[in-house]
């Protein structure tokens, strides 16, 4: 392959338990058959539609160190008990928990994301991002998008 040269497996699951809740589990296994090193990130993508930006709050990041990349990355501490909006976030948290919480008032409702064993390699840590960005024009009504991604970059040799 020109564009991607290395030989790899994905595997996602995906299931529903019981109570409701959606479970993804992903296995990631180099296949590369020449023996090279390669890296490579993944991320999953989590979009929630919410009812007004400034009535949510995100739990789970506090005292957690960030780079704000509206602030050329500047490292960061988090300070609230909860991350609210007031303006535009885009932030890099650094050594996440296993349980994030959104919660949106206005709707009351509430989204728990819990992540486990998203691996890390030799000294790679693994970074939640947190990043509010967009506003989207739907069917002429504005609805507003919070975005959570869980990521790691793998590094196999």
């Amino acid at each position: 392959m020109k564009t991607w040269p290395h030989s790899y497996e994905l595997r996602l699951q995906v299931a529903l338990s019981p109570r409701g809740d959606l479970i993804l589990t992903s296995r990631i296994k180099n296949k590369n058959a020449d023996g090279k090193p390669f890296q490579f990130t993944f991320a999953y993508h989590t979009y929630f539609s919410v009812s007004d930006i400034s009535e949510v709050r995100v739990e789970g990041l506090d005292t957690l160190d960030y780079h704000d990349n509206l602030q050329s990355k500047i490292r960061c501490t988090e300070q609230g008990d909860a991350v609210v909006f007031e303006s535009e976030v885009d932030r890099i948290y650094l050594s996440a928990p296993p349980k994030i919480v959104t919660i949106d008032h206005e709707k009351k409702r509430t989204f728990v994301l819990r992540k486990k064993e998203l691996p890390d390699v030799g000294e790679l840590a693994s970074f939640f991002f947190l990043n509010l960005a967009y506003s989207i024009l739907w069917k002429h009504e504005w609805l507003l998008w919070h975005l959570i991604l869980f990521t790691s970059m793998v590094c196999r040799r």
